[in-house]
């Protein structure tokens, strides 16, 4: 297996997820990030698989080779923070469109929520009424 030539894939169609995990292990100070190579056994069955490789990275010197910038992480979190101190106290959704270099953020009305809060809260509270009378 040429692991080389996979993680070049996997950078060029998934470099997001991929800079994600590291900027993930950089903040919670990992000592490093381990990928696994997996193939199905049989390209019919989805539930059975072989383990190919694994290999081991640094997180920052992961970051270094993907030429992913911490330093710019931070710039957009003090951007996202400064723009959020000038709004008013509020619910807001921040997304970003897949095939577009956009962010938008929305304003949401303070209930927008909260009934399907209540929703979830019932469901749970009658599952643990369910499991107490068993």
């Amino acid at each position: 297996m040429q692991r080389g030539a996979v993680l070049a894939a996997e950078l060029r169609n998934n470099g997001f997820k991929l800079a994600k995990w590291a900027t993930c292990a950089i903040l919670a100070g990992s000592d490093q990030m381990k990928f696994g190579y997996v193939s199905r056994q049989n390209f019919k069955d989805a539930s059975r698989h072989t383990i190919l490789g694994m290999q081991n990275f640094k997180p920052q010197e992961f970051a270094t080779q993907m030429a992913l910038n911490t330093d710019n992480g931070w710039g957009i979190v003090r951007v996202l923070v400064d723009f959020f101190m000038n709004k008013p106290d509020g619910r807001y959704l921040i997304t970003k469109d897949p095939m577009k270099p956009v962010l938008r953020i929305y304003s949401i009305p303070e209930n927008s929520f909260d009934s399907e809060e209540e929703a979830s809260d019932d469901e749970n509270d009658q599952l643990g009424t369910e499991q107490q009378q068993k």
